[in-house]
Parts: structure tokens; sequence; C-alpha cells
């Protein structure tokens, strides 16, 4: 009877396994090239400049902001 149940599981497991295959076939089928790859011809990324700029600007209004508020204490110190 064991043997049986065992054989049954073993028929159960291939015929899965074989539907398995048989979707993964299908799937692989309506895959297509829509566009095939190409090396860039210019970097996008990182934009040094911009990066550069832009890291300067927020440095500045940082410091700005805080000498701003150093001056602000230092006025109301009085």
């Amino acid at each position: 009877m064991n043997a049986e149940f065992a054989l049954d599981i073993y028929r159960t497991a291939l015929v899965a396994l074989e539907k398995g295959r048989v979707e993964a076939t299908r799937t692989l089928k309506k895959v297509s090239v829509l566009q095939s790859p190409f090396e860039p011809q210019y970097p996008v990324e990182p934009r040094r400049v911009y990066n550069t700029i832009v890291f300067i600007l927020a440095a500045l209004l940082i410091a700005g902001m805080s000498h701003m508020l150093a001056t602000i204490v230092r006025d109301h110190q009085d």
C-alpha cells in the first residue's frame, strides 16, 4: 500500500514537471528582442559639472543661513 501511494505521488510529480516544462517553453516562445543593445555615444551619468555646481550652491546656501542665524543671535544678545 505504501509503495502504491509513493508511486502515485511520483506519477503526479512527473505530470506536474511535464506541465511546467510545456509552460516554460510556451513562455520562452513569447519573448522577443525589441531593440538590440548598443554602446552609448557619451556618458549620461555622472554629470560632474552639474553635481559640482549644485553642491557649491547648496553649501553656500547652508553657510549663508548659518551666518544669518549667528548674526541674529548676536544682535539679540543686547
